[in-house]
């Protein structure tokens, strides 16, 4: 019966995106990654997207409708929120949530991104 339990479970949580480990005597739960990083046409993609979509429909697709405390990405003389473009980017996409502002800012950094609203992340 419990194993039926588990299987069950782990067919639940494969289909959700979601991956199991299993140890001896338990069962250990957690997110999938992205497979494939992003790189530089993946974030003019997703920020044609938002201008595709509108503000409100990007971040409620991949920031649960949250908008940014404060940090944009500025391309073309244009802010985006940074976030949620870098969440956009990634293959298969992602959410805000998976990530920090600081991991998101060295990413786009990294891909030649490098003009963003505040200048600095303050700690």
């Amino acid at each position: 019966m419990i194993g039926v339990v588990v299987g069950i479970v782990a067919t639940l949580f494969t289909s959700l995106n979601f991956k199991m480990t299993h140890f001896p005597a338990s069962v250990v739960i957690t997110k999938r990654k992205p497979t494939m990083y992003p790189d530089w046409s993946s974030v003019v993609e997703s920020i044609e997207e938002f201008k595709k979509l509108g503000e409100d429909a990007f971040l409620e697709k991949y920031a649960g409708g949250r908008r940014p405390r404060t940090y944009y990405l500025v391309h073309e003389g244009e802010r985006f929120p940074l976030k949620a473009v870098w969440a956009g980017a990634h293959r298969p996409t992602t959410l805000t949530r998976e990530f920090d502002t600081d991991a998101a800012r060295r990413g786009l950094r990294s891909l030649g991104f490098d003009k963003f609203w505040p200048d600095k992340i303050s700690k």
